[in-house]
């Protein structure tokens, strides 16, 4: 099941369309369990089980019975889906002026552009053109927001890649060389921490390594990242979409000036 799919099940269950009740034992137990996780990212199904006060096998009947092949499978997407759901969530409020403020996302707009290291994102533009194969990381939502520079680049002659399903992000990582980059965005750094290990594998393999945050990177990611790109105003309202989508213009106009030097050259 991608993302997606898995989002469309999870969505019924947590009762966004209507088609699971607050009173139902399944909205109940998906909401203990997204409550547990949010504060315990690497809870197994045993620990799980524990805490909700079901056995493992109801938790793992539970996720298939929501699509999902595993608990590990729903595990791995989970955090995706979360944030896809996230996004869902504040996306039925834009279309109403009355239910949104614009400053945050103003004022996270101004705090990118007034920090915008063309230095930095130039760098990343040369490790793109530089290696032969480029992949994106992220959040469904992140993802979109780069989905111009990801056409811009094919467009251009640079094979890149964007997958919003987490099984094959894995699975890419864990199989890189050093002919890869990758780009991961986030908003925090939760997201880059559940796929760290997978970053640490393809870091050993050469790989290059980006990251797009508005949360401080501690140590472990300054040395596992070839370049950590901080924007906008952590924890801010918007979830950086807006911001990211002014990077990904910036990255694009880079782009198109490097290859102007390459082809004058």
């Amino acid at each position: 099941m991608d993302i997606a799919s898995s989002y469309g099940a999870f969505q019924q269950l947590i009762g966004l369309e209507g088609t699971a009740t607050s009173s139902s034992s399944d909205f109940h137990l998906i909401q203990e369990i997204i409550n547990l996780l949010a504060e315990n990212k690497t809870m197994t199904i045993e620990e799980l089980a524990e805490q909700t006060g079901v056995s493992p096998a109801t938790i793992s009947r539970f996720v298939k019975k929501c699509g999902f092949t595993s608990y590990r499978d729903f595990h791995m997407k989970f955090f995706a889906i979360q944030e896809l759901s996230r996004s869902v969530r504040s996306t039925k409020y834009d279309d109403n002026p009355d239910l949104i403020s614009l400053e945050p996302i103003h004022r996270n707009l101004e705090s990118t552009r007034e920090h915008l290291d063309v230095s930095q994102l130039r760098r990343i533009i040369r490790l793109f053109c530089s290696c032969s194969t480029r992949y994106f990381i992220g959040t469904p939502e992140d993802l979109i927001t780069l989905s111009c520079f990801h056409k811009d680049l094919i467009t251009m002659g640079y094979p890149a890649h964007l997958f919003y399903d987490i099984s094959t992000q894995f699975d890419i990582l864990t199989q890189a060389s050093s002919r890869d980059v990758f780009i991961l965005t986030t908003v925090d750094n939760d997201f880059a921490r559940y796929f760290y290990p997978a970053l640490e594998k393809a870091k050993g393999n050469g790989a290059k390594l980006i990251l797009f945050t508005q949360t401080e990177s501690d140590d472990a990611f300054s040395r596992i990242f070839d370049v950590v790109y901080h924007y906008g105003i952590p924890g801010s309202a918007n979830f950086g979409s807006y911001s990211e989508r002014y990077l990904a213009s910036v990255l694009s106009h880079e782009l198109r000036n490097n290859q102007c030097k390459e082809i004058t050259i």
